[in-house]
């Protein structure tokens, strides 16, 4: 066998392994809120080298960082500076009319029904291992506390094992919160492009050619 044929096999076996193995996705967030309206949100996700971070807070706008291997690659303010009145009429029929055009444009080329029900079945290539959520919090009706408390309980009792929520209720007639969470994620991310790429050519709509009009004489 020669070298090229070793080379096109440790191609082949290295796509293989790209498609086959899973990524983990580690999420973490904090956040928390008193009753002097100061609050605090920071959270974000890591996938091997590559992280995204987020961080907002009372005073502060809201900005995201990607970093690889651990350096700040990317910057971004996550909102932008406030319109007027006479802009946000004209900001929310633009933002009206490009959800129509992409719609639109999507429209031609595949069922937007359809694919949003492609992209639910492409669920079992995410499977959560991790995802802990811990809730302390208060409220200055201590009713409401009750009734949080309970509803929480509710819904944690539906979630499946890898899911779970922890909460600790203070009795205090105060409004305040905080959360922490810690995921983990299993993606399989080269059977999602696998699917995607089936699909796109299997549903792809093929414009055809419009026949020529009546009467057009060919050109010779």
């Amino acid at each position: 066998m020669t070298w090229l044929a070793w080379i096109a096999l440790a191609v082949l076996l290295i796509g293989v392994l790209l498609v086959l193995l899973p990524v983990r996705l580690q999420l973490s967030m904090q956040g928390r809120g008193d009753p002097s309206g100061n609050w605090m949100l920071a959270g974000g996700g890591q996938i091997g080298p590559l992280a995204l971070s987020g961080v907002g807070a009372q005073g502060l706008s809201p900005t995201a960082q990607l970093h690889l291997f651990g350096k700040q690659v990317w910057q971004r303010p996550l909102l932008e500076p406030p319109k007027t009145k006479k802009e946000e009429p004209e900001r929310e029929r633009g933002a009206v009319k490009s959800a129509r055009s992409a719609y639109a444009r999507l429209s031609r080329w595949l069922d937007p029904l359809d694919l949003g029900l492609f992209v639910v079945r492409e669920r079992r290539r995410v499977r959560v291992e991790l995802l802990e959520v811990d809730l302390e919090y208060s409220f200055e009706d201590v009713a409401l506390t009750g009734k949080v408390l309970g509803a929480v309980y509710m819904v944690s009792g539906l979630l499946p094992p890898p899911i779970v929520i922890r909460q600790t209720p203070s009795w205090e007639s105060l409004d305040q919160a905080q959360v922490a969470l810690v995921g983990k994620i299993r993606i399989r991310p080269g059977l999602v492009v696998l699917d995607s790429a089936i699909y796109v050519v299997k549903n792809l709509r093929i414009r055809r050619r419009k026949p020529p009009a009546r009467g057009a004489t060919e050109s010779t």
